[in-house]
């Protein structure tokens, strides 16, 4: 029969290890006076003799086989995890569920009396009380073959003590993340009734690449009111002495939260000063500094800790419990207020003050510059062959319709003179193109065809004139194709407005002069069936054609393309003419619907965000420094996107004074919102945990970005920054240009129709939106980096990236396989120069692939405004390199010191 030691038996002469610290101690000793934790002897189950634990690995596989006779068959007992004060830890694989657990039990050398089970009872009852993200839940309890164990989540980390152990201190962001989630998990406890009573850092582990906090060991735990039921033993401390709450060492029964809150602060001085704040050969030293010793301000052992924080560890470390916090909440809330404090004081985190030393910023930049040559070399190389196949790829046709632009106004206007508009209006200009008739061109005649055609009699490229007048009522849209042509107008006219109702006959006699005005045989016009809508105050009719003899076949079909013309008679009178190229139904259904496809974009955006949002939680390390930066960046780039905004918001305020509606604002604020949901996703929820990630692994990647958020440019890390960034963006321009050359010139793919920068104020339009997206894009590029490096979820987020880009520039390019790829390879460069090179060179790599093509194609467009644009985006093209250049040049007697 087993039997508790006594006193009274014969102890084991000689010293032992402690089970949990291994320090070493005398045989007789039932407590560790390091750590505190309980060290019964091992008991001869047959003698009740008191002995030394066995630990051989017969014991060992002894003690596997029982737990797995006791777990069952669903799971299977792997290894030993590790071995506390009366509990051990398991490593199992469930196999129902196919992922590995923890299982805890009673340690096998211990004679397991009702004290034991009775603790670990209360741990299993405390625990599953508990429902906090920062305490670990437990699966199941059970009892079997002689074994109590119940079951838990295995954490993938390491205790905060064995990080403590390993790095002496950490960074005072990272001190208050850590504080303040174990703060929210033991309030959880608090307020479910239970005190913890051994807060250490043992007992806190730290999960993950994140590091988020979890609270273990809940085994003296008590509930509030609860009598301790013989859980102390005669002589032996329940707890730690190094962490223990004044009250607590004095032998208190009656402990409340602010016992834990003490013994957390303890653990907040530590990883902030180094070490804790008294220290002693024996127990009985460390309990009596303890109980009358007032520990010294953390600020004074350790200067960069703000004095706003070091408050808090040391009024949460008063002697009286009453003097303390009233709750864990508010404890939690006054180390955030702290650290807030500090830094609208001027006072920056540790991380971030380290690097504030000019020489040894200057020092780094120069270390990330052996040669120089290299990098630069292949950044004028790249951007050269980039310009030149941007150059060939591009169609010269909508370059020669750029050129025209005030010819085709010209033309507009003529055309609504000649339609009787003499009232004076508002002209907006935009140039259009059209996806579909580009690609069934390109890919059925060659790149050679498709410019003869486009040229011709097919609308590819066109101009769109709006003609807005509030004092006429007005609202008339023109389309100007190559050669000045009229290819289409719209007058927009609402179904209320009353007309004549004329037959369909009467409409095509209509119809048939308008055709004749723009230049058609109706002999060349093949009729197709009409319809007719009757409204309420007229009639109106549709009537279609097809040119005879241009039809295009389509290869893999049966069916052919064909040049459409569309005319619209409201009442008595034309109110729509449209020339359009006419898709095959074998192309059409070939592809995937815009919505389709429009929909896989949305998911993937969305998972992308419901990972930034997974790891925001997790990762609440992201401080105060971190957010200020990425909302300046934000606030930056709100703006810059705003300007191009302002022509249409105009156009809109004019529209508006025509129908006296408020649908153009609402069109006008649903764009605009549309924008900043972009730009905050990609620059707050996205960025800051990128950089919090980035920072994690090389403090070095991000450093800079508060000074350029600050508007300070002249700063050590734009010279790398420059030197990287250029050489990894004409990469990456130049694979980009890659795509569309095989798929214009060489027939690889259908392609969209390309991307050129002819919009309204390209001057401001084309490099404001080049800064703006570089940043939330660069942000992007720097969450995905970082979590693919860093999180629990790299097959996830491995899984997540090539298939967003992939989703991306298949949508973009139109089901090129050539632009996929050259996607995939361009942003393959840009994660490279951000992982290696930082943010900053990244930002650059992706300021010169945005601004380099465009500038390109504006210097070709033969008009004085497009001219401009392209100077200006050249300008902002060279901008980080005369940046750098000036650092350089300031700089490089200090340079050339530290080099020597």
């Amino acid at each position: 029969m087993l039997r508790s030691p006594t006193l009274s038996d014969p102890m084991i002469t000689g010293a032992r290890d402690c089970p949990s610290c291994q320090t070493t101690l005398p045989a007789d000793a039932v407590f560790c006076h390091r750590c505190g934790t309980a060290t019964p002897q091992g008991i001869n189950r047959e003698t009740g003799q008191v002995t030394a634990p066995e630990t051989d690995d017969v014991v060992e596989a002894a003690r596997r086989e029982l737990i797995q006779q006791a777990l069952g068959d669903s799971c299977q007992v792997r290894r030993l995890l590790g071995r506390g004060g009366f509990a051990e830890v398991y490593v199992a694989y469930d196999k129902r569920l196919k992922r590995e657990i923890a299982v805890k039990t009673i340690r096998g050398d211990l004679v397991v009396n009702e004290t034991l089970l009775e603790r670990f009872q209360r741990e299993a009852e405390a625990v599953a009380k508990l429902r906090h993200p920062n305490v670990v839940p437990i699966y199941s309890v059970g009892e079997s073959h002689g074994v109590a164990y119940f079951t838990m989540p295995l954490i993938e980390g390491e205790s905060l003590g064995s990080a403590l152990e390993r790095e002496g201190r950490f960074s005072v962001s990272e001190s208050v993340r850590i504080l303040r989630e174990a703060s929210h998990a033991l309030n959880a406890a608090h307020r479910a009734g239970i005190v913890h009573r051994d807060v250490k850092p043992e007992n806190i582990m730290l999960e993950g690449p994140e590091r988020s906090v979890v609270v273990m060991d809940f085994g003296i735990a008590k509930s509030s009111g609860a009598e301790s039921k013989g859980l102390t033993g005669t002589g032996m401390l329940i707890g730690t002495p190094d962490y223990m709450s004044p009250e607590q060492a004095m032998g208190e029964q009656a402990l409340d939260a602010r016992s834990d809150q003490y013994a957390l602060a303890m653990i907040g001085y530590r990883m902030l000063a180094g070490r804790v704040p008294f220290q002693g050969d024996s127990v009985q030293t460390l309990i009596f500094k303890t109980v009358t010793e007032v520990p010294s301000p953390v600020f004074e052992l350790a200067p960069d800790v703000p004095r706003a924080v070091s408050d808090v560890i040391a009024k949460a470390l008063a002697k009286r419990a009453d003097d303390r916090y009233e709750s864990m909440a508010a404890f939690a809330e006054a180390l955030t207020q702290g650290d807030i404090a500090s830094h609208g004081a001027g006072v920056l985190p540790a991380r971030s003050r380290r690097r504030t030393d000019l020489a040894e910023r200057t020092r780094e930049a120069l270390a990330m510059l052996p040669n120089a040559r290299v990098p630069i070399a292949i950044a004028v190389a790249g951007c050269i062959a980039a310009s030149a196949l941007a150059i060939f790829a591009t169609p010269r046709v909508p370059l020669q319709l750029a050129g025209s632009r005030e010819d085709a106004v010209f033309a507009a206007r003529t055309f609504l003179s000649a339609r009787g508009l003499s009232a004076r209006g508002q002209e907006f200009t935009t140039f259009t193109k059209h996806d579909t008739a580009f690609r069934v061109l390109q890919r059925q005649l060659g790149f050679a065809g498709m410019q003869e055609r486009a040229a011709k009699d097919v609308p590819v490229f066109a101009w769109e004139i709006r003609w807005l007048s509030p004092e006429a009522r007005k609202d008339w849209r023109v389309t100007i194709a190559p050669g000045n042509r009229v290819s289409g107008f719209l007058e927009v006219i609402p179904d209320s407005v009353p007309g004549a109702r004329i037959s369909v006959d009467s409409a095509r006699v209509l119809a048939a002069h308008e055709l004749v005005a723009r230049g058609w045989s109706l002999l060349k016009l093949e009729q197709l069936p009409d319809s007719t809508i009757s409204r309420k105050a007229r009639t109106d009719h549709l009537l279609r054609w097809n040119e005879r003899g241009a039809a295009i076949p389509w290869t893999g079909g049966t069916d052919s393309a064909h040049v459409r013309v569309v005319v619209r008679v409201a009442g008595d009178r034309v109110v729509r003419y449209a020339e359009s190229l006419q898709a095959p139904d074998s192309y059409t259904q070939a592809r995937p619907s815009g919505g389709a496809v429009g929909a896989l974009v949305l998911i993937l955006f969305l998972a992308g965000i419901g990972i930034t949002v997974m790891l925001i939680v997790k990762r609440s390390a992201v401080d105060m420094l971190q957010w200020r930066m990425v909302i300046r960046f934000c606030v930056f780039a709100g703006l810059v996107a705003v300007v191009p905004l302002l022509p249409q918001l105009y156009e809109a305020v004019v529209e508006a004074r025509i129908d006296g509606s408020t649908g153009p604002y609402i069109n006008f604020v649903r764009d605009a919102l549309l924008g900043a949901v972009f730009l905050g996703a990609c620059l707050i929820s996205v960025s800051v945990v990128g950089e919090s990630l980035a920072y994690a692994t090389n403090p070095a990647s991000v450093a800079g970005l508060d000074d350029v958020s600050h508007g300070r440019l002249l700063i050590p890390e734009i010279v790398p920054a420059a030197v990287y960034g250029y050489a990894c963006g004409a990469l990456f321009w130049l694979a980009d240009a890659i795509g569309p050359a095989l798929s214009l010139r060489g027939g690889l793919g259908a392609p969209n129709a390309p991307s050129l920068p002819f919009s309204r104020l390209p001057f401001l339009t084309e490099p404001l939106q080049s800064v703006s997206m570089s940043i939330a894009l660069a942000g992007l590029l720097l969450f995905l980096v970082a979590a693919f490096q860093h999180t629990r979820f790299v097959a996830r987020v491995a899984v997540l990236i090539p298939a967003t880009m992939a989703g991306l520039f298949l949508y973009s390019s139109g089901g090129s396989g050539t632009g996929v790829a050259a996607g995939v390879i361009g942003v393959f460069v840009l994660s490279v120069a951000i992982a290696r090179y930082g943010v900053l060179a990244g930002f650059v790599a992706m300021l010169v692939s945005m601004t380099g093509g465009h500038a390109v194609t504006l210097l070709f467009a033969e008009d004085a405004q497009y001219l401009v644009a392209g100077v200006t985006l050249l300008a902002v093209f060279a901008l980080p390199g005369l940046l750098a250049f000036v650092v350089h040049r300031r700089q490089a007697k200090k340079l050339s010191t530290l080099a020597g």
